[in-house]
């Protein structure tokens, strides 16, 4: 599969802030305050955009529309009809397939009062535009990696007990037992060299991974190279740490882990009370309280669709909640639960049965997606100093600081990127979702 970008002329608007790094500001912040926020803006989000890293840089010119449209053209299919002499073969054509991608606006900004200004210790501005950066470099880095976790082409690490591999075959059967190793990223780079994914141009494979799988993969002392082993500074990845496998490893906290659904507010994981026996129970007890607000909150879940929990790794779907003091909550379900244990996980829906939340680390190949550009180019820095609210501040009270920028990304060659689900052995049980 080969891409190749096409611009559309729809919706036209002016899109110069892609050009360059904006900045917008009062005429009292002089051109070297603006450089050295800016510059603090940018050094604040740039390491955190690590999904963008291993994609192909799009940038939609000025007055050229926000919709990006990729072409993707087909391979032709072996030619092994043999030609015989004089006689024009049929020919072919070629299959194209189009993919658009719409830029969206993203952004926020921070309130600094006069009095908070005089009185605080901390350079305020500083600080807030280090905040800000970091915020926007997470928004943006999100933005791309929600796009990539859709990607068709994916495994799921087995299940391995006492050096007994059982293959998973759907999300929920994954277990903290089902870990990222070397034996799997071998064959997690077989599929993607069967499947003709174009390599990095060192010939590797990139992958982004979570903190906590990390820990997984250096406890293989023999397979895993620190990344000084293999390459330099210069040719350093951002965030990159080491290599399995054929595999450069890119750490983040912003791979994406996928947690059990909350059942209200951030909480995902309750634990059974009473055993359920043979005959079973519809009355699922748990030991932690549950708030009048909570159940409410859940009531509300439940009015607007079909609420699923997992009880001891078996489905079932809420049809009521009770709030009480630790012991005393309960949840309805629609049919009874049948024999399970005291002390058992009660899970939201989404990840492992068991409550163990997925971990997806992401291989790439060359030419997988295509993002629009963010250094350089696609985020804008806002300050408006105090007294520049005019009626709307009258007695120059407010001074603000913000970011804001359009970003899109898509995938072009679903072959050249492969996601693996799997679990963590120290963490699975408690990581949240982000």
């Amino acid at each position: 599969m080969f891409a190749t970008i096409f611009m559309s002329k729809l919706l036209p608007l002016n899109l110069a802030l892609f050009d360059v790094m904006n900045t917008t500001a009062d005429a009292n912040l002089t051109p070297e305050m603006h450089d050295y926020y800016v510059g603090v803006l940018e050094d604040s989000a740039e390491p955190k955009l690590v999904h963008d890293q291993f994609g192909d840089d799009y940038n939609i010119p000025a007055n050229s529309g926000k919709t990006l449209i990729f072409r993707i053209f087909s391979k032709l299919a072996k030619a092994l009809t043999k030609l015989v002499e004089g006689i024009t073969p049929a020919g072919n054509s070629i299959s194209v397939t189009e993919l658009e991608a719409t830029v969206d606006q993203y952004g926020d900004f921070i309130r600094l009062t006069d009095v908070l200004q005089l009185t605080a210790v901390d350079n305020l501005m500083v600080r807030s535009t280090k905040l800000l950066g970091s915020q926007a470099g997470r928004t943006l880095d999100t933005v791309t990696r929600e796009v990539l976790a859709g990607g068709t082409n994916k495994m799921f690490a087995p299940n391995v007990v006492s050096g007994t591999a059982t293959d998973v075959l759907q999300r929920a059967d994954i277990t903290a037992n089902a870990q990222l190793t070397a034996d799997l990223l071998i064959y997690a780079v077989a599929k993607l060299r069967g499947m003709d994914a174009d390599p990095l141009d060192d010939g590797s494979y990139g992958a982004i991974v979570h903190p906590h799988v990390v820990a997984d993969l250096m406890k293989d002392k023999d397979n895993w190279q620190e990344w000084n082993k293999y390459t330099n500074r210069d040719a350093l990845l951002r965030g990159e740490i080491g290599m399995m496998a054929g595999v450069r490893f890119v750490q983040s906290t912003e791979a994406k882990v996928i947690a059990p659904a909350a059942l209200f507010g951030t909480i995902n994981r309750l634990t059974l009370k009473t055993a359920l026996d043979g005959t079973g129970s519809v009355t699922i007890a748990v030991k932690e309280a549950i708030s009048a607000a909570e159940a409410a909150e859940l009531t509300a879940k439940i009015g607007a669709g079909t609420v699923k929990i997992y009880v001891s790794g078996k489905e079932a779907t809420l049809s009521a909640v009770t709030a009480g003091v630790a012991g005393s909550a309960t949840f309805t379900v629609t049919a009874a639960v049948q024999n399970v244990a005291a002390d058992s996980m009660v899970c939201g829906y989404g990840a492992g049965k068991d409550g163990s939340a997925i971990y997806c680390t992401t291989l790439f190949g060359a030419h997988a997606y295509g993002v629009t550009s963010v250094r350089g180019g696609g985020l804008e820095f806002i300050v408006h100093q105090k007294g520049s609210g005019g009626v709307s501040d009258p007695l120059d009270q407010r001074s603000t600081v913000g970011w804001k920028a359009l970003k899109t990304a898509e995938r072009l060659t679903e072959e050249n990127m492969l996601r693996i689900e799997h679990g963590c052995s120290k963490f699975s049980a408690t990581a949240k979702s982000n």
